[in-house]
């Protein structure tokens, strides 16, 4: 029985050939591997001018990191331009490739990434409140101090750098009431006595009185009415200039009782406008007309920092009752500190002239010593 053959022809197998094929199966899935956890071959970029190499992946923000970067950030500037901090100003300025690129844009071989310095900038401004602690007004002169009023805070709003604090701007949005203090000579067991004249300035009275008082080397308080002292500033001036006491008596002269809480005020602040005006001297006491007072007024009066004055002796020069009896009246109701009523202006005070001198000779003879208003107030 005859066999079938088979024969091939061809070339020879190789013994190595499988092995081959097995390691370009290995290279094959290293690659796959490779790809699958993002395993790159670095980056060449340009940055600023140098060639860089950096890890697939880096963004253009890395490059600072690396300090690859040329500029730097902005500095952060006072709001008057000077530098506090180098840095806290705008942020590096890049570009690829010619066009303006962000720190997280990721880089690409190839890449050229230029820098440029982050602007200046300043510090941003906020707006506060503050107390604005009472200035102190001394009175008279002398070793002693007292307070004769407690002052209050005023409020400024500021203006000013978050980080530096330093001030732009402030106004005063609620004004300091002064702290007065008296400055006086301490003295044991004497009387005391404060000549007060209402009304005025009132030409030709006003002048005479003021002779009266250089001529006896006495000081008295005038309280002044604001049209009057705007009328007659060179004389309400005088006042001042010589010694005596400028204070506050309204602009109208109106009976503050009446009236509303803001038109209080209204009297009272404008008469020291003008007073001030014409003088110089801003009044920290101020006598109501008529000498009524309510607790309304007493309110606005204090808020308005001046302090109400009224007196305890009256020499009933209204009823014109001759310059002797004003004398009387005075002598009659005089105690060891005496706050005289008397008038300068609102008619023909000549009685009130011509009772003075003789009542200042007699107030000496008593052993009284001459005082202001403020400086009565400062002994309380």
């Amino acid at each position: 029985m005859n066999e079938d053959r088979v024969v091939h022809v061809g070339p020879p197998k190789r013994a190595g050939l499988p092995w081959l094929y097995a390691v370009a199966a290995l290279l094959v899935s290293a690659a796959g591997v490779a790809v699958a956890w993002g395993v790159s071959a670095p980056l060449n970029v340009t940055v600023d001018g140098v060639v860089r190499t950096v890890p697939a992946g880096a963004t253009i923000g890395d490059l600072a990191g690396r300090g690859y970067v040329l500029s730097k950030p902005g500095a952060l500037l006072s709001v008057h331009g000077g530098v506090l901090r180098s840095t806290g100003g705008e942020p590096v300025v890049f570009t690829r490739d010619g066009v303006p690129a962000e720190e997280m844009q990721k880089l690409y071989d190839g890449d050229v990434v230029t820098s440029a310095n982050g602007a200046d900038r300043k510090e941003n401004i906020e707006t506060v409140r503050l107390k604005a602690p009472p200035p102190v007004t001394v009175l008279g002169s002398g070793p002693a101090r007292t307070i004769v009023r407690h002052g209050t805070a005023g409020v400024d709003e500021v203006k000013r750098g978050v980080v530096s604090g330093s001030v732009i701007s402030s106004r005063t949005v609620l004004a300091p009431v002064p702290t007065l203090e008296a400055a006086t000579f301490p003295v044991l067991k004497r009387r005391f006595v404060a000549l007060t004249f209402d009304d005025g300035p009132w030409p030709g009275q006003t002048s005479k009185i003021l002779d009266i008082l250089k001529a006896e080397g006495v000081h008295a308080t005038f309280f002044m009415l604001g049209p009057q002292a705007r009328s007659y500033p060179v004389l309400a001036s005088r006042v001042a200039s010589e010694g005596s006491e400028v204070a506050n008596h309204t602009l109208g002269h109106r009976d503050l009782t009446t009236l509303n809480a803001q038109e209080i005020r209204d009297e009272v602040a404008g008469s020291a406008a003008e007073i001030k005006a014409a003088t110089g001297v801003e009044p920290t006491f101020m006598r109501p007309p008529f000498g009524h007072v309510n607790r309304a007024v007493e309110q606005q009066v204090r808020v308005l920092g001046e302090t109400i004055v009224l007196w305890n002796v009256d020499t009933q020069y209204w009823r014109d009752p001759g310059p002797a009896v004003i004398l009387d009246n005075a002598k009659r109701e005089m105690d060891d500190k005496s706050i005289v009523l008397m008038h300068d202006g609102d008619g023909d005070r000549t009685q009130t002239v011509q009772a003075l001198p003789p009542l200042v000779d007699w107030l000496k003879a008593q052993g009284y010593v001459f005082v202001t208003v403020a400086e009565m107030e400062a002994m309380k």
